[in-house]
């Protein structure tokens, strides 16, 4: 059996491969339009573009109310987003880059322990949090381990 699912994990890393190779290749045929949504205080976000918006404004202002969003023009508001690459502006307070020192074996259960902070740091579930982890690199000596059994890596969630 485990030369069945030897084969089977081929496959999908081979599938994976062709699919990136063609988003790669499709990407560079049509370059989209950028659209900047800027988040601001009291929950309303700024939806700016290159160029004017259907309005003639260099931007437009939305809401997200219950997963909908709602704007003083909404047509306009879906002229910008449609078919635009969309890049999402967070307030600093919504965003958390945490170093952490942790012993070098930490490397093998690191899912486990991101979650664990994330629960711990934040006042969201690991589950309805965006996060990543960059590669473990060593760190000097801090405690009584040597150098060469401490790593630190930064969180961002």
């Amino acid at each position: 059996m485990s030369g069945l699912s030897d084969i089977t994990g081929l496959f999908s890393r081979w599938i994976d491969s062709a699919a990136g190779a063609i988003v790669a290749a499709l990407s560079g045929f049509g370059r989209r339009k950028t659209v900047q949504v800027i988040e601001e205080d009291g929950g309303s976000f700024v939806i700016q573009t290159e160029r004017n918006s259907p309005s003639g404004l260099p931007f437009e202002r939305a809401q997200i109310v219950d997963g909908k969003i709602v704007a003083a023009r909404p047509d306009s508001v879906a002229a910008i987003l449609d078919g635009s690459r969309a890049e999402l502006v967070l307030r600093p307070a919504r965003v958390l880059f945490r170093p952490l020192e942790l012993p070098q074996r930490a490397t093998e259960f690191l899912g486990g322990v991101v979650r664990a902070q994330i629960d711990r740091l934040t006042p969201w579930s690991a589950n309805d949090a965006a996060f990543g982890w960059s590669e473990p690199a060593a760190h000097g000596e801090i405690t009584a381990f040597t150098p060469s059994e401490r790593i630190a890596q930064t969180f961002a969630r």
